[in-house]
């Protein structure tokens, strides 16, 4: 009588814990459902496309860790491009400063503002779109972009990675061109164009002042 009790306790104990597993996978598949539904309304679904076809990794949710700071990513290397004779992986294109402030996890957005020291181009977007899980993120932003000429241009960078203490793991950072208003000074790449790059030491890290 006892064992057959055990037993048929067992029994309930497996059901309820298939439960929970079948329950928790539904609401992560609604989560990044909702996520990839909010990316493509903020983005075209075109452009999300070209991206991921690069290799550019998007953390889905609808709980992104808070980014709030500044990060350095340096050195930076190209992983992938779009373009036609681009230069080969690895090569080494200038150090990015990311600043991320005014986070929001009730409408997913931040305020990005970015800088290249070595070109002078800065660029800053409101209501950027933050999506993600526990340390896992992506952040996604049409920005208006000034070159060192004076130039400005329509773009869209995209980060990701895993939040550390110290900064960034796994940084990613694709972006694509919009719209290059004629790129007068030829040194823009085409619209609808884009590339992935990567930290060289695996890690954006964090800037303190």
């Amino acid at each position: 009588m006892k064992t057959s009790m055990t037993m048929k306790n067992l029994k309930y104990l497996f059901i309820a814990t298939i439960f929970i597993f079948l329950s928790c996978s539904k609401e992560d598949r609604e989560e990044q459902n909702a996520s990839m539904a909010a990316l493509h309304e903020y983005l075209t679904p075109e452009v999300v496309d070209a991206m991921v076809e690069m290799g550019f990794n998007i953390n889905t949710g609808e709980d992104p860790p808070n980014i709030e700071g500044k990060y350095l990513a340096s050195p930076l290397l190209l992983l992938q491009s779009s373009l036609e004779n681009d230069s080969p992986p690895g090569t080494e294109f200038p150090d990015l400063e990311y600043i991320f402030t005014e986070q929001d996890n009730e409408d997913l957005s931040v305020f990005v503002e970015s800088y290249e020291a070595a070109t002078g181009t800065t660029g800053e977007g409101s209501g950027a779109l933050i999506i993600g899980e526990g340390t896992f993120f992506s952040v996604f932003v049409k920005q208006e972009l000034e070159d060192g000429n004076g130039h400005t241009y329509i773009g869209v960078e995209a980060i990701s990675g895993d939040l550390f203490d110290t900064g960034i793991i796994d940084f990613q950072m694709a972006n694509m061109m919009l719209d290059d208003r004629g790129n007068p000074n030829g040194n823009l790449i085409p619209n609808n164009t884009g590339r992935l790059f990567e930290d060289g030491d695996t890690k954006a890290d964090m800037v303190v002042n």
